[in-house]
């Protein structure tokens, strides 16, 4: 799944046009206008712009022909330079003129233009435009015109069978344009036709050193995407990202894909990379302290989300993520002070969300009445705001502290009178997994949402329902197996209880010290609707650490975390 979002992100990338970012800020080419007066060179507004993009490093073009709005656009994103261009004719002759804007003035510093014969073409000028803006600029791009603007064709056309014609027209004319190659295998892909995209990718490499080295590497990471080969897509993303060196859409795919992998340290870099040639961008800040504090790096997860504060310094979220990696670590109180100032900062953030996780996060340090307090408060809030599904948060809420039978009592009536099938659903599944906990096996079965909790062993349920209903059929040995796979291929994510299973079914089957490492981080409870299978973790989490830190010897952590389990398990029924 995560190698398709790469590649996916990968020819994003590609269909953007040219090389990316440089040490000079990313240079964004805005669509050429046609002032010639002849509709027939229309193509050229597309083709220049992506024939100068593909020679000059740091660039990408913009297809759009709202230049104003692309413009705004990719300064808001961060580009420090734009390049504006027009295309005019006189008699026989073509004149292309471009115009190097610093984003950051409003000046143009800068200015390149070329002129010939119209029966020359569009390609020369393009080049000559790029050599003056770069005089190393490369030789990238398309020979000649039929091949660019058979490329441009294929870009344009709606209908797919006309754009592969097109492509196919494009490489006729220069059997040496990797970008069309590329367009033709994305559009192959496209319409799940892999033999088709096989065939283009061996007549590309075929070429050899005649492609250019930028498409070679693209074509290898193409190859990777369409052989489902991991670790030859991370490989050639690697190789893709040394010529690209500040290619953000490639360095967060990396970044992405490594993060998946858990191979923590590598995702933090491309991060951190990827943060250099686009500073301040809040989805990459975001990214970057879940990261570091996946890697167990809590002040440097916090540093990140304070500059994410300081960038966005009138949302929520920053405050949000600041309590996730807090509560990740065990932090409670610093994590319900994040979520209370998330919430003060925007009382509508996730319907009011961050308000119910502070309520969580003060549950977990053992006061009940004080989370009650808490959670109240969001309950008035969510009851103000007419929200159809507040009863059964509610009953979530009792049953996560404790309140275990009422919250069995209060959610049956809601799954028989809510309007909102997909909460029914949800809440139906949930009173399965509640009742299957209590040992009412007999209850249970009147429920069908999830009705796999019943037979675990039936081939028909999925590997992840198998271990949800093994572990309430108490068959640790059997659910082991498919927890170790669900961990070791799932991405991370602060609300993953996965670990924390696998965590469960090793203690039961005498593996004490290897559950430890899966008890590092504490799950953060989803909110405001959690998890049906949330139960399975609160509050039998602290008990799990109880028997560990027992294991080890140190009675004093042992009894901490058994009182904690006993105080929000409730009464015993």
């Amino acid at each position: 799944m995560k190698s398709a979002l790469l590649a996916g992100l990968l020819i994003l990338s590609v269909a953007c046009g040219g090389n990316k970012e440089t040490t000079q800020g990313r240079l964004v080419i805005l669509r050429f206008e046609n002032l010639s007066g002849n509709p027939a060179l229309d193509w050229i507004e597309r083709g220049a712009a992506r024939q100068i993009a593909a020679q000059l490093k740091g660039a990408t073009s913009s297809d759009s022909s709202h230049r104003a709005a692309e413009r705004e656009r990719a300064i808001g994103a961060g580009s420090k330079r734009i390049l504006h261009g027009y295309l005019s004719q006189s008699g026989g002759r073509l004149r292309l003129h471009a115009e190097l804007e610093d984003a950051a003035s409003g000046k143009f510093p800068r200015s390149a233009e070329s002129a010939g014969p119209v029966a020359a073409g569009i390609v020369p000028l393009a080049n000559a435009v790029a050599r003056q803006l770069d005089p190393e600029a490369s030789a990238a791009g398309a020979k000649t015109d039929a091949a660019l603007m058979a490329y441009i064709g294929g870009l344009e056309a709606s209908d797919p069978g006309i754009a592969a014609e097109s492509f196919s027209h494009s490489i006729a004319a220069d059997p040496d344009f990797g970008l069309s190659y590329l367009a033709l295998i994305e559009l192959s892909l496209a319409r799940k036709d892999r033999a088709a995209a096989e065939r283009t990718l061996a007549m590309a490499r075929a070429r050899g050193a005649a492609i250019s080295p930028l498409d070679r590497a693209r074509l290898d990471v193409t190859a990777a995407q369409i052989s489902g080969d991991a670790a030859a897509l991370s490989q050639s993303l690697a190789a893709l990202s040394r010529l690209t060196p500040a290619d953000t859409n490639l360095l967060r795919a990396l970044a992405n894909g490594e993060l998946a992998a858990r191979r923590y340290t590598t995702a933090i870099d491309y991060f951190k990379k990827a943060l250099a040639a686009q500073p301040g961008d809040a989805e990459l800040l975001n990214a970057l302290g879940y990261a570091q504090a996946y890697a167990g790096d809590l002040a440097g997860a916090v540093k990140t989300l304070r500059e994410y504060e300081r960038v966005r310094p009138a949302e929520a979220n920053p405050f949000d993520s600041l309590g996730d990696v807090h509560f990740y670590w065990g932090r409670f109180a610093e994590a319900e002070a994040f979520y209370r100032q998330a919430y003060q900062k925007d009382a509508t953030f996730l319907n009011s969300a961050s308000l119910a996780k502070a309520a969580k996060a003060h549950l977990m340090t053992g006061d009940v009445p004080g989370a009650e307090r808490i959670f109240a408060e969001y309950e008035a809030a969510r009851r103000a705001a007419n929200d159809p599904v507040i009863a059964f948060t509610r009953a979530q809420w009792d049953y996560l502290r404790g309140k275990r039978g009422d919250a069995i009592r209060e959610l049956s009536p809601f799954v028989t009178t809510t309007t909102i099938r997909e909460a029914a659903a949800l809440a139906d599944c949930t009173l399965t997994v509640w009742l299957l906990e209590s040992g009412d096996r007999a209850s249970a079965a009147k429920h069908s949402a999830c009705r796999f909790l019943m037979a675990p062993n039936a081939e028909s349920a999925n590997p992840g329902a198998r271990a949800y209903g093994l572990l309430l059929a108490s068959d640790f040995q059997g659910a082991l197996p498919i927890l170790r796979d669900a961990v070791a291929r799932l991405a991370p994510s602060p609300n993953e209880l996965a670990p924390a299973l696998l965590a469960w079914a090793l203690v039961e089957t005498g593996r004490v010290d290897e559950a430890e490492k899966y008890l590092q981080a504490v799950p953060v409870p989803a909110a405001p609707s959690p998890d049906p299978f949330e139960s399975l973790v609160f509050p039998r989490f602290f008990y799990l650490r109880a028997k560990v830190a027992e294991k080890k010897g140190d009675r004093p952590e042992a009894e901490r975390n058994r009182r904690l389990f006993q105080v929000l398990s409730g009464p015993k029924r």
